[in-house]
């Protein structure tokens, strides 16, 4: 009886990560993965299965949690899993957004149904706005004038106490520009007028109606 001859093995020059990217894509068993390197498959592919999710496609820092609490493994070390996964399985995952695309549809157009019937009006718009976000609806056509250009950025409080009246001006566009020591200036001119919060909030109801602040 004629032996079957088995091909011949090849060994590997490169990184881990480029071995088992050969050993996967192999059309002949040239190349054979070490127990150690088994073990990085087995994250990868477990990654890939919570980043894919059956129902319920996971985030990627959902998905270095899990992979964490499995594997018992470092956050860092999950990153970088995670990292390989999507190089590695890359097409896979890409084909799979336009499904992950359609089911985040249904699941607001579900959202926005249930929150009408029921009358709750926070939950209805954020379902709305979910949608828009996952259709693209939200983002805005370069030919069309962005509105927010148009709507004012800077608004003056002019704030009336103890017969003094004092204006304090908010630019809502720079606040996460404004300096630490004129933040202190808004909040000096507000104790120094001793105005309590209750006050602050009935100011800010007759200034600007009835919206949030």
């Amino acid at each position: 009886m004629k032996k079957e001859t088995r091909p011949a093995l090849r060994t590997f020059e490169g990184s881990t990560l480029e071995k088992i990217e050969a050993y996967l894509v192999q059309t002949k068993e040239e190349i054979v993965l070490t127990k150690a390197e088994n073990e990085i498959l087995a994250r990868y592919e477990t990654a890939l299965g919570i980043l894919r999710g059956r129902r319920f496609p996971r985030t990627e820092q959902q998905c270095v949690k899990m992979l964490c609490r499995i594997f018992k493994i470092s956050p860092r070390q999950a990153r970088m899993d995670v990292n390989a996964t999507q190089k590695i399985f890359g097409g896979v995952m890409q084909s799979n957004k336009a499904f992950k695309r359609h089911m985040a549809s249904e699941w607001a157009v579900k959202a926005i149904e249930t929150a009408s019937k029921e009358g709750k009006i926070k939950e209805f718009i954020n379902a709305i706005k979910l949608y828009a976000e996952v259709n693209g609806l939200d983002q805005d056509d370069p030919d069309v004038p962005d509105a927010e250009n148009y709507r004012p950025s800077k608004y003056e409080l002019h704030i009336h106490f103890k017969g003094e009246t004092k204006p304090v001006t908010f630019d809502f566009n720079n606040l996460g520009n404004i300096e630490e020591a004129q933040f202190e200036e808004i909040v000096k001119t507000v104790e120094d007028m001793e105005i309590d919060e209750m006050e602050m909030r009935r100011i800010l109801m007759d200034e600007h109606g009835e919206q949030e602040a």
